[in-house]
């Protein structure tokens, strides 16, 4: 089920979605993207669905996107409505190499993190880019695959052979780059970290047309470099608000 919002749609009572598209399909300045961010992104600042749901940009309209214009259009408006007590989670939806690239750039330059997904985080794994070590990203593997992708700072240091405050501080750090979901518990048995993406059904595997991106260089368009586990449903159907 999907419903309208103001800028968007909420798919599945899941995330909100906002699809960006423009008649140039091709963006390479930032005045453009800046346009772009201004239509499509900038009346989320002040919005309550933030703060309940993650929001998927997708991009899968537009052809090219320079590091620069990635920079312009969604860093830019990540670092205005993240803060301390709103880490927003964000997933970027591209099929383009190059413009993951781009992006993988903008984010790590900015130290900004997302996810980045094919088409939708329904069917994927989604793969955290950015300023994020690997680390990190063995400690947020660990919380997605446990039973609904939910567990304690306990579960996790069990799971990877630490002590408890190691595993809570980096799970602390993730939740404040914006990539895992945290919900206190009451009494003793402290906070539940959740993965903020529907857990995906059957075995990963690295598809042959998507290759996770290595961060392009200013003026160019993309690479690869951490390998992706995907898997996607063909033929799914959203409904999107229509700016």
């Amino acid at each position: 089920m999907a419903v309208a919002t103001r800028g968007g749609t909420i798919v599945s009572d899941q995330y909100v979605e906002v699809r960006i598209f423009a008649q140039d399909r091709v963006v390479a300045d930032t005045a453009r993207a800046g346009l772009l961010r201004h239509q499509f992104l900038d009346e989320f600042e002040a919005a309550d669905v933030l703060d309940r749901y993650p929001v998927v940009i997708d991009l899968n309209q537009l052809t090219v996107l320079t590091p620069d214009a990635a920079d312009e259009l969604v860093v830019r408006w990540l670092e205005r409505v993240r803060s301390p007590r709103r880490p927003v989670i964000a997933a970027i939806a591209t099929y383009s190499r190059g413009i993951a690239g781009a992006l993988t750039t903008a984010l790590r330059d900015a130290k900004q993190c997302a996810y980045l997904v094919r088409s939708a985080p329904i069917g994927e794994v989604p793969r955290a880019v950015g300023e994020v070590t690997n680390t990190l990203l063995d400690t947020l593997d660990a919380v997605r695959i446990q039973e609904q992708g939910r567990a304690t700072a306990r579960a996790v240091a069990e799971h990877l052979h630490l002590n408890n405050t190691t595993a809570a501080n980096r799970l602390a750090e993730l939740v404040g780059r914006g990539l895992l979901q945290r919900q206190a518990q009451p009494g003793k048995l402290g906070d539940l970290f959740v993965y903020p993406w529907p857990a995906v059904t059957g075995p990963d595997f690295v598809p042959s047309d998507m290759h996770a991106p290595q961060p392009a260089t200013s003026g160019t368009y993309g690479g690869a470099a951490r390998t992706a586990n995907e898997t996607t449903i063909p033929g799914r159907k959203r409904a999107v608000l229509q700016h």
